[in-house]
């Protein structure tokens, strides 16, 4: 009978460091489905290595930040947005603690960053794909979630040279 992997050699194939392993399956986002939660994980740590080398500054509020200082933050809500932007490079981006969770205002200031690096109305076009999208979620296989976890680990460790 073959044994079971453990949660601990699960992460640790995907590359996740030990702080989060040890933190079990508390040190992820997402829960439910292992492979979402490490697609989570890469996806974030991508995004804050993106933002902090490119810009080095929160999103929102525009002030100095490091890849420690940033988190992955959303400007549709990840509660909301369904996974059609849940990991959108361009709905999630560096942004601070302090702005991503206590400032519930942060929006008119994330909205003002996205312009500015990728466009003028990127925020509208963000609105608009999750109105067009908001009742139809697609289903990610494991598989599927282990595909975009490997993607973004791939670009993390791209962006870390």
């Amino acid at each position: 009978m073959k044994k079971k992997p453990t949660l601990a050699s699960i992460l640790r194939e995907y590359g996740v460091d030990e702080g989060t392993i040890k933190m079990g399956k508390k040190g992820l986002r997402y829960r439910s489905i292992v492979e979402k939660g490490v697609a989570w994980y890469w996806c974030a740590r991508y995004v804050r290595r993106r933002d902090a080398k490119a810009f080095g500054t929160c999103i929102s509020c525009d002030k100095p930040k490091t890849f420690n200082e940033l988190q992955g933050g959303h400007f549709v809500p990840a509660s909301e947005c369904g996974t059609n932007l849940l990991m959108d490079e361009r709905n999630v981006n560096g942004e601070c603690g302090r702005c991503n969770t206590w400032v519930e205002s942060h929006l008119w200031g994330y909205e003002k960053g996205l312009n500015k690096r990728y466009g003028e109305g990127t925020g509208q076009e963000l609105r608009r794909r999750f109105d067009d999208n908001k009742d139809s979620t697609k289903k990610y296989s494991r598989e599927e979630w282990k595909e975009i976890a490997l993607k973004y680990k791939k670009l993390y460790e791209i962006h870390t040279h």
